[in-house]
């Protein structure tokens, strides 16, 4: 299986089965006519005529902020669903070959229990991209050695006479969750996909499963160098 040299995200990406492995920068990455292939990078066209492509060091964030995420489990007995309508994903590479993320969430609603509301959802991470030939997947791991990836604190709903049913707080989700590319990431374009499905979560609230789904549109490098295209290539 092909090692991954991460330069940039994995990203939210959405979203292994191989380790990635830092190397040392080479301008032959990125570059199409290298073969065999044996590393992919993130890639980002210049703007030189003719365009050619460059291994990238910087940030992804997905430009769309509108985000449908579900998050859900159980509390003592209790089915807990949490909807939310707004994300901001940013996915940062680091020198060793992996890359930390940071999602916040926001324009929560608690479908269940009622009575109850949660104020933003942070999720933090490193990320570890995988090779194909199934797809290119990022895995969030959860922070630190609890693998904590979110911490949910739910509170009374403001104006509700009932109280919220679950007491304690705050509630850690710990794990990891597999994300997902959109189908092109091998191809140079504006903007792409990341997928989180119920499928790929690994993912506890205490000791039961919990599930996140989410996707995060129009990802692209944040940057003032004018980069327009990029994607996920091999060299």
């Amino acid at each position: 299986m092909s090692r991954i040299r991460l330069i940039m995200l994995s990203l939210l990406a959405a979203f292994a089965v191989s380790a990635i492995g830092s190397a040392s920068a080479s301008a032959a990455f990125c570059e199409p006519d290298k073969a065999p292939a044996t590393d992919y990078a993130v890639c980002v066209q210049t703007g030189e005529n003719p365009l050619k492509t460059a291994e990238y060091e910087g940030v992804l964030e997905n430009e769309n902020h509108a985000v449908a995420s579900t998050f859900e489990s159980e509390v003592g007995g209790l089915p807990v669903e949490i909807d939310g309508t707004t994300a901001v994903a940013t996915l940062k590479a680091e020198d060793s070959g992996l890359s930390t993320g940071k999602i916040k969430f926001s324009g929560l609603t608690v479908v269940s229990p009622e009575h109850c509301t949660v104020p933003e959802i942070t999720a933090e991470f490193t990320d570890k991209l995988s090779t194909p030939p199934a797809a290119i997947t990022d895995t969030f791991t959860g922070s630190g050695p609890l693998e904590t990836f979110a911490v949910i604190e739910f509170q009374n709903k403001p104006g509700d006479p009932i109280e919220c049913p679950i007491k304690a707080k705050p509630l850690k989700i710990k794990g990891k969750q597999k994300t997902t590319f959109d189908a092109g990431i091998g191809t140079l374009i504006e903007h792409h996909e990341l997928f989180a499905f119920e499928t790929g979560s690994e993912l506890k609230l205490g000791a039961i499963k919990a599930e996140f789904e989410a996707t995060f549109k129009e990802l692209e490098p944040t940057s003032d160098t004018g980069f327009e295209n990029w994607g996920i290539l091999e060299s």
